[in-house]
């Protein structure tokens, strides 16, 4: 599948869950500035997060993965490096990439209390980082690193 129809997938899911969010309940979004990490529409940034936050605890698959930039850099808890190059791969190493204390930072995470830094939005002591995904031409966001601590 070729980076454009992979987009508009994507799209098409998060419409899908944004509008069954909206549809469920009232959203509650921050006061929080992204724009230390280039973000500058912090309510689809938030509906990303509120979005990512829900697939995690239910560890849904195909959003989860496609909330990944790829290669996604990943160091593990003994400070080794690893790539997962695209999303094929990471099927295959979901659970190697999203350990129990990975999950556990997500969902311990409250949204008003994300550290803002230059590289993105730091989810847990520097576990997740998300950000503008930097393959796109418009302003999209993507799960730029995993750090397993």
């Amino acid at each position: 599948m070729n980076f454009k129809k992979a987009a508009i997938i994507q799209v098409i899911i998060i419409a899908i869950l944004v509008g069954g969010i909206m549809m469920n309940s009232t959203i509650d979004f921050t006061d929080n500035d992204y724009s230390p990490a280039g973000i500058t529409d912090n309510h689809s940034f938030e509906l990303f997060y509120m979005s990512f936050y829900d697939d995690i605890d239910t560890m849904n698959q195909t959003p989860i993965a496609l909330a990944m930039h790829y290669p996604l850099k990943v160091t593990t808890a003994e400070g080794d490096t690893f790539y997962v190059k695209d999303r094929k791969e990471f099927y295959d190493k979901i659970f190697d990439v999203f350990t129990k204390d990975v999950k556990k930072a997500v969902l311990k995470q409250k949204l008003e209390d994300v550290k803002i830094v230059s590289k993105g939005v730091v989810i847990g002591d520097n576990v997740v980082v998300m950000g503008v995904d930097p393959d796109s031409e418009e302003e999209g966001y993507k799960v730029l690193e995993i750090n397993q601590k």
